[in-house]
C-alpha cells in the first residue's frame, strides 16, 4: 500500500503506523472478506462486525457498507449473511448495508424489505434514562433508516 499524496510518486506505507483509522478498518474489513470468500468456495458464510462505521470517516461510511452489501449478495453461488451492529448516527451504515442507496438499482425493493432484516435491538434492551427519554427521536432515527436515510 502507498500514499497517494503526492501522485508523481508513491510513498511507501511501510507499517500500521503509516494509514489511517479508517484505512485500518477498510484494510482488515477486506482481509476478512477474502478469508471468508476463501476458505467458503461457493458455500455461504457468515461475517459478524461490530458498528463497522466506528471508525470510519464520512466518506468511507458508505463505501464500506456498499462493500458489505456487496459481499453478502453477490457471491457467486450463494448470498451469504452480514450480522452487524450500528448506531443509529444519521450515517448511511445501515442503508449500505441493506443495499438502499440511490445507486443501488434495487433500492427500492430492498426498502421494502429492510424491516424484515433488521433487529431493531432498541426493542430489546434494557430502557436506559436516555432510551426512555428519547425513545421518540430513536423511533424517528429508526424509521429514517427504513426509509434509506
Amino acid at each position: 500500500m502507498t500514499s497517494g499524496v503526492f501522485r508523481e510518486t508513491g510513498t511507501p506505507r511501510e507499517d500500521t503506523g503509516s494509514v489511517s483509522e479508517s484505512q485500518k478498518e477498510f484494510i482488515e474489513l477486506a482481509f476478512r472478506m477474502a478469508v471468508l470468500s476463501a476458505s467458503a468456495g461457493e458455500a455461504a458464510c457468515t461475517l459478524v462486525i461490530e458498528t463497522p462505521e466506528a471508525n470510519l470517516d464520512a466518506v468511507f461510511i458508505p463505501k464500506a457498507g456498499v462493500a458489505l452489501n456487496e459481499f453478502a449478495v453477490q457471491r457467486a453461488q450463494q448470498p451469504s449473511t452480514i450480522i452487524a451492529t450500528s448506531n443509529l448516527n444519521g450515517s448511511e451504515m445501515i442503508p449500505a448495508l441493506l443495499g438502499m442507496l440511490d445507486n443501488n438499482p434495487d433500492s427500492e425493493a430492498n426498502k421494502v424489505d429492510a424491516p424484515k432484516r433488521i433487529l431493531n435491538l432498541l426493542n430489546y434492551a434494557a430502557k436506559s434514562a436516555a432510551l426512555r427519554e428519547f425513545s421518540a427521536e430513536y423511533q424517528e432515527e429508526y424509521e429514517k433508516v427504513l426509509r434509506g436515510g
